[in-house]
């Protein structure tokens, strides 16, 4: 029995125990009895059950044209097309280190932070409390490998709808001299993840992205 099935633990649980013939069931973690789901399919999330769709999603392949339709999707999503939140025109490398500031060889590593007050970082995250002392911490680390710049991505979201909460929670901070901010619609998050070779998330689905 694992929890949710869609966490990264809990999903690579699932995963092994299925293939070990083991049957797996998910639960979702509720204090209120009439929202408590248990799915056979080792995965639930919420009120969604991954068991009422298992009977034609199991063994199916996408057709050609499925296929076409999920790349143009995924192009959409990283030209900043198909996301509810806006990005800035796309730019290349030598426009993105000109903007911070550095030479277009210097090796970048990509902070991608969270909403301060999102629920997986008020709630999930076991080490550090808060999107500041994330950033503080990675910084601090950063600051001994000068090969490295590190840029620190904002949330967009943050400028739309919370008054850029983590920018000005970081305005007393001097960050390292190979370290950047970037914040609201300073430079598309999707160039920054192509043009990176390292990147580094906390309770994030963009790491995902970023693969």
């Amino acid at each position: 029995v694992i929890w949710g099935g869609t966490f990264y633990a809990e999903r690579i649980a699932g995963i092994l125990a299925t293939r070990r013939g083991i049957r797996v069931i998910a639960i979702e973690n509720t204090a209120f009895r009439d929202r408590i789901y248990v799915d056979t399919a080792g995965v639930t999330g919420n009120r969604h059950t991954a068991a009422h769709n298992w009977h034609w999603l199991e063994a199916r392949s996408l057709s050609d044209d499925e296929k076409r339709q999920l790349h143009d999707y995924l192009e959409a999503v990283h030209g900043g097309g198909a996301s509810w939140i806006p990005h800035p025109e796309a730019a290349g490398r030598n426009e993105i280190c000109s903007f911070l500031g550095i030479e277009s060889e210097r090796k970048l590593a990509l902070l991608i932070a969270q909403v301060a007050v999102d629920s997986v970082v008020l709630m999930d995250s076991p080490i550090f409390p808060d999107m500041r002392e994330f950033i503080t911490a990675t910084a601090e680390i950063a600051s001994r490998h000068p090969d490295y710049h590190l840029v620190v991505r904002l949330h967009p979201a943050e400028n739309m709808w919370h008054d850029n909460l983590t920018l000005r929670r970081l305005k007393d901070w001097q960050p390292p001299q190979n370290c950047s901010i970037v914040h609201s619609q300073q430079l598309n998050t999707y160039d920054l993840m192509r043009e990176s070779e390292l990147g580094i998330t906390l309770c994030s689905q963009a790491g995902l992205e970023m693969l």
